[in-house]
């Protein structure tokens, strides 16, 4: 017995899950991988963009600050005017794809009950070895429902829905996508460990299923074997999933195959974990959680007048010795900026031809300059829209020009799509945008001759 109990003591410290997680300020001789999501150039000076900030092992960075970034475009550097933490303001879709096939049960006659405690020993005849576990390791399913009913409560129901997939056999535990938290943790108590695993036809219908929007949309997919009833392919779902720019975070469990789990996550831009234990589940959905909410939106003040279409800006840290594996990203203006652009550099050549001209050319300008100002005089102001988030019925509170009888508005997605253009009263206080499908959006409102203003919306 004491023999036995000494074994205990030297094996089960180095059978504890750990991965080096990256938290805090990036500093000194950190690598850091910056992802841009998109770029917004729609309030042209102004551009915001949505990134994150990771370790090369997928690790996300916490608690960045303005002063530690800087911006350039056109080897001038720009003004950040703030950054801020997108991830709990943006709606979230969630497909939770959960096993819970026999094996999840680990039902095993070579499982010997060591002085009937907590603590198992169990026989690896490829190794011929004996391994210690908590007994709580012999019920996966259990850790599962506790892990991912904790994950579930991370996140806020105002905004964010999350679907389950629970699969053995077939794809048989399904809830569509929910705000209700009590419905989404009932199904995931409601799993029972039986049958065989059909991982693949499981996430095929997640995928298939998840709506194509601007909102953060992802798959989180468990299995613990591999897979052995599925009509579907690892190939088949890479191309659905790209199609709709939806990453696979998969988690492999005990004696999984992990191949086609790394072969999902890396092709889709997700991320792959490993644990041998279930009892660290629980630590594992946590850093899911935290990767999938550590996005920042930053905005910042462009100071190139060019009318080329296409830009290059430089995100970088200024932290001396960061180690930054990318940095140059590129985005393009829309049209309608474009031609703000090109009108905004008209009439500063006009003035210059009026400096250098005679005085039919300067009085001409006097008179260009008066209009100018009587018009940047006579703005619309876009005060507020509420409720946002909302449900796509939308009052607006403008200020406008008495001259001005009727307005054009615009709703523009993230990537700069105009998905909407029409003309509206300038007294106009309630707007109906409840077909819009749920996401981020610009409402913006113009008039020739008038500025531009907009504001973001997020519908729910």
């Amino acid at each position: 017995m004491k023999i036995i109990t000494t074994i205990l003591a030297l094996v089960l410290p180095f059978l504890m899950f750990s991965q080096k997680e990256v938290k805090g300020k990036v500093t000194a001789g950190d690598s850091v991988k910056l992802k841009v999501s998109y770029v917004l150039p729609t309030e042209h000076p102004s551009i915001e963009v949505l990134f994150k900030a990771e370790h090369p092992n997928g690790f996300p960075y916490w608690g960045l600050e303005k002063e530690e970034l800087q911006v350039f475009e056109a080897n001038k550097e720009c003004e950040i005017i703030y950054l801020k933490h997108f991830g709990n303001e943006k709606p979230i879709n969630i497909a939770l794809v959960l096993d819970h096939s026999g094996s999840m049960n680990h039902s095993r006659s070579d499982i010997i009950e060591f002085f009937g405690g907590d603590t198992t020993l169990f026989y690896n005849p490829n190794d011929s070895l004996w391994i210690a576990y908590s007994k709580s390791d012999f019920k996966p399913i259990i850790n599962l429902q506790k892990a991912v009913s904790n994950f579930v409560e991370g996140f806020d129901f105002n905004k964010d829905k999350i679907s389950v997939y629970g699969f053995s056999t077939v794809v048989d535990l399904v809830l569509p996508l929910s705000n209700n938290k009590l419905k989404i943790k009932s199904k995931i108590d409601s799993m029972k460990a039986q049958g065989s695993t059909a991982f693949l036809d499981a996430i095929f219908m997640a995928a298939n299923q998840l709506p194509e929007n601007d909102e953060i949309n992802i798959i989180v997919a468990i299995t613990d074997g591999g897979d052995n009833a599925s009509s579907h392919t690892t190939t088949q779902i890479i191309n659905l999933s790209n199609s709709k720019k939806l990453p696979i975070y998969c988690i492999g469990l005990g004696d999984v195959w992990e191949l086609p789990l790394k072969s999902l996550s890396d092709s889709t831009n997700g991320f792959y974990l490993y644990t041998k234990k279930s009892s660290t589940l629980d630590s594992i959905y946590d850093l899911i959680n935290k990767k999938i909410q550590a996005v920042y939106e930053m905005t910042y003040t462009s100071d190139n007048w060019s009318s080329d279409s296409s830009r290059d800006f430089i995100l970088k840290f200024n932290t001396e010795g960061v180690i930054q594996l990318d940095s140059n990203f590129k985005f393009s203006l829309p049209p309608e900026v474009i031609l703000k652009i090109e009108e905004r550099n008209r009439l500063e050549n006009l003035q210059l031809i009026g400096i250098g001209g005679g005085v039919f050319v300067i009085f001409l300008l006097g008179m260009g300059v008066v209009l100018f100002k009587r018009k940047k005089k006579e703005k619309i102001e876009f005060i507020r829209l509420y409720p946002n988030p909302g449900n796509g019925i939308v009052n607006l509170e403008l200020k406008v020009p008495e001259s001005i009888k009727e307005l054009n508005l615009k709703v523009i997605t993230p990537k700069g799509k105009v998905i909407l253009s029409e003309s509206i009263n300038y007294d106009l206080k309630i707007l109906n945008l409840t077909r819009l499908r749920a996401g981020l959006y610009l409402i913006s409102i113009s008039k020739e001759g008038y500025n531009t203003v907009s504001k973001k919306y997020f519908r729910r």
